[in-house]
């Protein structure tokens, strides 16, 4: 209460059910961010109930790549709010949209590898909120922000859901590769404050941004859903990020666009025009494995999905995408192009040596000859 008693100000974000703005803690003088309920949603019991969740799983979730949450609290006249670090920045959808309207500072800073790199940020922190039990449902470009310094936080987790946590989560060491950490989750996730924990979406219900459904959420297959339609959402913002455009654009309809999500209607890749001849097989491979209709035949983590990430950035094999022998054996050049011309040095020395010594026995012969033709 005491961070909104100087009033809410700095508004910089609203949703169909929340109000993000920024506010002063007069207690350490900082600037935070305060999620609010619409006014028209302040007394329901389920949207109190699902903000009462999304701050819990959000203080729970500690990583860099997701929003920092400080404070819970109830106010008489907002109503219940928590408070977030205040962060600064673009969100992906806007640098996205920059791009594609062609304006230059854009272009020059964020070219198709910076923004796979933060894509890969994104996909960490989603990942360890898997490893925690943590869905969030609503991954699309709007969620990511991007700081002026490189920070990728994953906001707005206010269709949080829990499952059973996977037990994996990724340790990205340095550039060389990627390490795999597998452990049994000791923790996870507890949503209510008295553990009993209930979903409150039901089936048949349909809840997140259509354009960025998992097929089975598009359904309202809400008791089924798991961590693999946010791998599903993840392969969306992967074919923005790649194309420069959402695989369901021209549909304008939120009807037609939900058919075409359940069945997996969309332009591959490099089937688009113009965009599609600069769009190699591998990322193409990699962003539809993700986009799969069925859960089984996506990327079972996003940890495999990241790991795909960093083989094609390094020229390596993925598992998504199986090249032809030379196409294998260029990347392998191009991968050690050193240990190559030392191979290739070596076996060129060799066959030097072996001629030359090709070359004096035949000199030997024919000198032999010489020498026994002169004798008789």
């Amino acid at each position: 209460p005491e961070i909104l008693s100087g009033g809410v100000d700095h508004g910089f974000g609203a949703g169909g059910v929340g109000i993000v703005q920024g506010a002063t803690d007069p207690a350490l003088g900082r600037l935070v961010a305060v999620k609010i309920l619409r006014p028209e949603y302040r007394f329901s019991r389920d949207h109190i109930e699902r903000m009462l969740r999304e701050a819990r799983a959000t203080a729970q979730l500690e990583h860099p790549n997701i929003v920092p949450l400080h404070s819970l609290g109830l106010d008489k006249k907002y109503g219940v709010y928590f408070t977030m670090k205040y962060l600064q920045g673009d969100t992906l959808r806007n640098i996205l949209r920059q791009i594609a309207e062609g304006n230059p500072p854009y272009l020059k800073e964020y070219s198709r590898a910076k923004l796979i790199i933060i894509f890969i940020k994104a996909c960490q922190g989603v990942s360890y909120a898997h490893s925690k039990g943590v869905l969030h449902r609503d991954l699309k470009p709007e969620n990511i922000l991007v700081g002026k310094y490189g920070e990728v936080t994953v906001i707005d987790w206010g269709l949080v859901r829990r499952m059973n946590p996977l037990g994996q989560a990724l340790d990205i060491g340095d550039d060389s590769g990627v390490e795999r950490e597998n452990r049994v989750s000791g923790q996870s996730i507890e949503l209510d404050a008295k553990q009993k924990e209930r979903n409150l979406t039901e089936d048949s219900f349909i809840t997140g941004t259509p354009r960025y459904m998992a097929p089975e959420q598009a359904v309202g297959w809400n008791s089924k859903l798991d961590h693999r339609c946010d791998i599903y959402s993840m392969g969306v913002i992967l074919y923005e990020i790649l194309t420069g455009s959402n695989p369901f654009e021209h549909l304008r309809n939120d009807v037609e666009i939900l058919q075409a999500v359940s069945a997996g209607e969309f332009t591959p890749p490099r089937q688009l025009r113009g965009i599609g001849k600069s769009i190699s097989p591998e990322w193409e491979a990699i962003c539809l494995k993700a986009m799969q209709v069925y859960p089984e035949q996506r990327y079972q983590t996003i940890t495999d999905l990241i790991h795909d990430l960093y083989n094609v950035q390094a020229e390596r094999e993925i598992t998504s995408y199986r090249a032809n022998w030379y196409q294998r054996l260029y990347k392998r050049i191009k991968r050690n192009p050193l240990k190559i011309a030392v191979l290739i040095g070596a076996a060129m020395a060799a066959m030097a040596s072996i001629i030359s010594v090709l070359l004096l026995d035949y000199a030997n012969y024919h000198i032999a000859g010489s020498v026994t033709e002169l004798i008789i």
